[in-house]
């Protein structure tokens, strides 16, 4: 009796393990004993994380080809206690981040692999706020190695008995978890099961489950053998090659933009499973301008990126039948004015004249045929894209209602309006690129692809639309989130007390040098509560492809970073002495306007020279020798952040 009853225990056991995945992968009917109590309960069981690929709810298919030219480090920006990042700024952000595989038995990343993309997901799952907690909480403990934090992770999500395990990770679990937290993992930890039942039991499942089911099972050993390397539980937890197609997976292009929670877009670019690179774009209203027909006639922002457009009105507009809202008109010429990037404070432009067309409105869905010319050629297939990227604004509205955070929980502005500027900034990038690649236009010397300048106005646009930001008032300034500058499309400088010394409302070569000014002024003088932020522990990577593994990134920095952020520290330090040294500490420009023009343009010496011009009071081989300093010291930064590997 007693041996029939230790069997019918793990035999329970092994079943439970079957059951925690129902949450993610559909199983077929397994015959069960019927002399087992509670057996449907244990069935119903759900893992511990539940994230899929159906919880990403919030891609942005039309910002698959925004790739900015250029990002400054988040690393600059505030953070708050446990390592989130107060976005005081508008504009592209990045930051390379320690990562967790938090899917074991699942293939790793990969970005020579199509369709290797990943999405924003909030966690989910019973224990998914334990695992943010100790992902968080790691900010807190630099001593911790991250490959002991990773053991704990693959621990929680395996379900092990922390009880059991050799005293080297109880030590890591009794500094990232609360005493609670420990009881509470022990109560629902599952047991051994030896390899002739585990294997009966896993026999009828559908591979992928069966590749997870093992693998934890695999992992529940060998985390209770002190002899165990993390290579041995690494080989176990992370799959190489190629995985195989499934039935649930989602055709997602590396680089795709999601719509985070807090009202900004990132995505995620993963090196392996312990290091990502986390871009955010943080968009901020645009001046734009329509015609009495609803035409876009400018899109400008504050860095002194300007696009006008003119119409041919000699040129009948075109229609598609059934859709009275949707209408093609053609260009008479578009000019694109930009920062020389060679020497700021120079203006260029750019000219396309009689080539083009564009939609304007919302389509219905319903419309067919159309004039096909010259001057409205592939309307037809303007049409379809039209049709697709309106599908998309619906899904991405449904998603984020389902996912908006409690600072974006202002009303939806779902109006027909909105939609139509949303819309007409679409089909309007889209002009303008088929325009620019058909005439052959060298992009080379552009600091901002003109056709990213309107899709940072249509970032915007869609969070008006979303109701995350209020409309934007006639001073150009917005309320809501992200924190906003008081400048159209400011993408320069930094809100804070750097940016209040003499220059700091000063536009040098379209640079901003301060997005809000003093304390009281603009937003600056807003608590950090209002504030967005971006917590990279809040929230996953999820693979397009079920078979890859799901991460976690952190808010700790890898060595990469760590590398750049010391390289940055230390030009301001070199900088600072040449202030002091030639200049006797005066600093008649903000250092953070400095950093983006030495990142953002070609000629990082003409970037010096536009800022020592207002060396005023100082004579001319002084100013020589404050330029020789540095220019020495920009120099060692750019050899320094090269060798960051």
């Amino acid at each position: 009796m007693k041996k029939f009853c230790s069997r019918l225990v793990v035999f329970c056991a092994c079943l439970l393990a079957v059951g925690v995945l129902l949450g993610q992968i559909r199983l077929p009917k397994i015959k069960v004993p019927k002399d087992i109590p509670g057996l449907d309960d244990i069935l119903r069981g759900e893992p511990p994380l539940t994230t899929g690929i159906r919880d990403a709810v919030t891609e942005v298919p039309f910002l698959d080809d925004y790739n900015p030219e250029y990002f400054m480090p988040m690393t600059m920006l505030p953070r708050t206690a446990e390592g989130a990042f107060v976005l005081e700024r508008a504009g592209d952000l990045e930051f390379e981040a320690q990562s967790y595989c938090l899917k074991a038995g699942t293939y790793g990343p990969d970005g020579n692999r199509g369709g290797a993309g990943y999405l924003h997901a909030p966690q989910k799952g019973p224990l998914a706020d334990v695992i943010r907690s100790v992902i968080r909480r790691s900010y807190l403990h630099p001593d911790i190695p991250q490959r002991d934090i990773q053991v704990l992770l693959w621990a929680i999500i395996a379900r092990a008995k922390f009880s059991n395990m050799p005293r080297a990770y109880q030590l890591t679990a009794a500094k990232l978890l609360t005493p609670q937290e420990i009881l509470r993992l022990n109560g629902g930890a599952l047991g051994l099961v030896p390899r002739s039942l585990k294997d009966k039991a896993f026999e009828k499942l559908p591979p992928a489950a069966r590749r997870v089911l093992e693998a934890e099972a695999e992992l529940r050993s060998l985390l209770t053998e002190a002899e165990a390397t993390y290579e041995d539980l690494e080989r176990v937890a992370i799959l190489t090659g190629d995985p195989p197609p499934d039935k649930e997976d989602r055709q997602v292009p590396r680089g795709r933009w999601s719509l985070h929670p807090e009202g900004y877009f990132v995505r995620y670019f993963p090196h392996g499973y312990r290091e990502i690179r986390i871009e955010l774009s943080v968009p901020a209203p645009c001046q734009v301008e329509h015609d009495d027909k609803g035409r876009i006639a400018l899109v400008a922002d504050k860095d002194g990126n300007r696009i006008e457009a003119e119409y041919d009105d000699g040129v009948a507009p075109t229609s598609l039948s059934d859709e009275s809202s949707l209408k093609g008109y053609a260009f008479r010429s578009i000019r694109f004015v930009y920062p020389s990037p060679e020497e700021p404070g120079k203006k260029l432009s750019a000219q396309w004249a009689g080539a083009g067309w564009t939609f304007v409105g919302v389509p219905s869905g319903g419309g067919g045929g159309g004039q096909e010319s010259g001057r409205f050629s592939g309307v037809a297939e303007r049409y379809l894209r039209a049709q697709g990227h309106r599908k998309d604004l619906e899904r991405l509205t449904e998603g984020f209602a389902k996912v908006r955070s409690r600072k974006a929980q202002r009303s939806p502005s779902l109006s027909a309006e909105n939609m139509a500027r949303v819309m007409t900034l679409a089909h309007f990038a889209e002009a303008l690129r088929e325009v620019i690649e058909g005439s052959g236009t060298e992009r080379a010397g552009w600091i901002l692809d003109p056709v990213n300048l309107v899709k940072r106005a249509w970032q915007y646009e869609v969070t008006i639309y979303e109701g995350i930001n209020a409309e934007v008032g006639a001073d150009g300034r917005a309320s809501g989130l992200p924190i906003r500058g008081t400048g159209a499309c400011d993408q320069g400088g930094w809100i804070g007390p750097a940016s209040n010394g003499l220059l700091a409302s000063v536009d040098f070569a379209g640079f901003p040098l301060s997005l809000g000014g003093p304390a009281g002024e603009g937003t600056w003088g807003e608590s950090s509560e209002n504030r967005a932020i971006f917590d990279p522990a809040d929230g996953m990577a999820q693979p397009g492809q079920t078979a890859c593994q799901r991460l976690n990134q952190s808010a700790c920095a890898t060595e990469k970073q760590k590398c750049k952020d010391e390289a940055r520290k230390k030009l301001e330090d070199d900088l600072e002495y040449c202030w002091d040294k030639f200049c006797g500490g005066f600093k008649p420009w903000d250092s953070d306007a400095l950093y983006k023009c030495l990142v953002a343009y070609k000629n990082k010496y003409s970037c010096i020279d536009v800022h020592i011009m207002d060396v005023i009071d100082f004579d001319k081989a002084t100013r020589v020798k404050l330029r020789t300093c540095m220019t020495g010291a920009v120099l060692e930064w750019i050899e320094a952040r090269d060798k960051c590997k």
